[in-house]
């Protein structure tokens, strides 16, 4: 033992020892820097996945009611949880609210679905014949039961990380 303190000693004060400790010195200081670079990559890489939500509301333009669901983020958005609300009545669908529409199409927004980013998925959508008389009526009232639907989106991005939730009255 005293021969390796006596040997490190004699190192320490020769030039190839001085040498030898920076160069140590200057290694254990680049893998602290390479860590921190490391990190603050990640950082921003997770950042720039970031999802963001939208619907798009289309209340009797040509025709057509819709309600379209867009992830206008850089990341894929991953739906953890739906609720939508019309005079105290909670669905985890719309098309629960709006059953009694006929001649309607809708698609699920469940949990687990993945919108990837820049997609924009239709979740509700009626056309009305334009030559019928009740058309107008018939836009009138869908334009009331959805001004007072409030939809609440709870959802995650890749990194699992949950954000508040999303949250939109249709009143426009």
């Amino acid at each position: 033992m005293q021969l390796f303190f006596s040997n490190m000693l004699s190192i320490h004060f020769s030039a190839e020892g001085i040498t030898a400790i920076c160069a140590t010195f200057i290694a254990l200081l680049s893998l602290l820097v390479s860590y921190w670079q490391l990190s603050i990559q990640q950082r921003f890489n997770r950042n720039q996945l970031k999802p963001l939500p939208w619907f798009f509301i289309n209340l009797g333009t040509a025709n057509e009611f819709s309600v379209d669901f867009y992830n206008g983020g850089q990341g894929p958005l991953i739906i953890v949880s739906t609720l939508f609300e019309r005079a105290g009545s909670k669905k985890q669908h719309l098309e629960s609210l709006l059953y009694k529409v006929p001649e309607h199409d809708y698609i699920l927004l469940s949990p687990g679905k993945i919108i990837a980013a820049g997609e924009m998925v239709r979740i509700w959508s009626k056309k009305f014949i334009e030559d019928d008389a009740h058309t107008d009526s018939d836009m009138e009232r869908l334009k009331d039961i959805f001004y007072t639907i409030k939809a609440t989106i709870t959802y995650k991005d890749v990194y699992d990380k949950i954000y508040a939730p999303f949250e939109r009255k249709f009143d426009l």
